[in-house]
């Protein structure tokens, strides 16, 4: 389902914003943004 919503975001130039605690969920996206100590920490 994860691959499907990927490539339906890449063919239509659309960003999917996911919240989740599942890492192998978060390894699909592009850009990775964590939670730190309240505080937004963009891992590299």
């Amino acid at each position: 389902m994860l691959t499907l919503l990927r490539s339906l975001a890449v063919e239509n130039g659309q960003a999917i914003l996911m919240v989740t605690h599942d890492n192998k969920a978060a390894s699909f996206g592009s850009r990775l943004v964590r939670m730190q100590d309240g505080r937004l920490a963009e891992t590299p």
